[in-house]
């Protein structure tokens, strides 16, 4: 005989089933159970499910357990599920970790390494006031914005070996300086032949930390902006040095 809840099978006893309990009996119509006088009468505090019935406390057809839906996943499914998840995280975390990651740019007469996440901004405020200042006619000039730092550029255009030389790295910085020095809340941190350091008040009263660089090369003047906020200064001082230093003409 086979349950029809559980499926197991088993033969003689009272027609109860060793597996679940279920009271099944011999013969639900013609049989007796061999405890009871009645036919069909499961034992005190037992439920009766004949085959092929129906359940006397649901009115339901009864499901064999051979036909039950599984509720969970399997143990192969589940492991499918977490090896996914794993994954999907480690992919997370990859792409976060490629954010920003350095990389090198082409920028036409240059390159540089610098932060992949660098975006050109259209519409930049400083490319169009260098653009406009008559000593840099027919310059070329351009801002990127990161998640932490800001890159800027001007490349003169080609001077001649005559025109070349009203342009140095130490007299642009010089002028540069002393411009710079007549704004409120401007703090000089160093100065070199080809490099300024500094510390500027906003318009919203935050300081910016600043990293200029020129470099004088086939006839053009080549002046490299690097800014970010002064809270991460001493996150990002010793990689503008490395991004500075990657600056290659064409």
């Amino acid at each position: 005989m086979r349950c029809p809840l559980c499926g197991a099978e088993f033969f003689g006893g009272d027609g109860t089933c060793p597996g679940c309990g279920n009271y099944v009996g011999l013969d639900p119509n013609y049989g007796s159970s061999p405890n009871s006088n009645a036919p069909g009468v499961p034992p005190a505090g037992g439920q009766y499910y004949p085959p092929g019935g129906f359940s006397p406390n649901y009115g339901n057809p009864y499901m064999p357990a051979q036909q039950k839906v599984k509720t969970s996943l399997s143990k192969p499914a589940s492991i499918v599920v977490v090896v996914c998840i794993i994954l999907a995280l480690g992919l997370f975390f990859f792409l976060t970790m490629q954010r920003g990651k350095p990389k090198e740019f082409d920028f036409g007469s240059f390159s540089m390494t610098l932060p992949s996440d660098l975006e050109e901004q259209s519409g930049s405020k400083f490319a169009s006031a260098i653009l406009a200042m008559p000593s840099f006619s027919g310059s070329e000039a351009a801002e990127y914005l990161g998640s932490g730092v800001r890159f800027a550029y001007v490349v003169t255009p080609d001077l001649g070996s005559a025109g070349s030389s009203s342009f140095t790295p130490d007299q642009l910085i010089d002028a540069m300086s002393v411009s710079y020095s007549s704004a409120s809340g401007y703090e000089e941190i160093s100065k070199s032949g080809d490099t300024l350091k500094f510390k500027m008040k906003n318009e919203d009263k935050s300081l910016t930390y600043c990293h200029i660089r020129v470099s004088c090369e086939n006839n053009r003047a080549y002046i490299l902006f690097l800014v970010c906020n002064e809270n991460q200064q001493s996150k990002y001082k010793d990689k503008f040095d490395t991004w500075m230093s990657s600056f290659k003409t064409k």
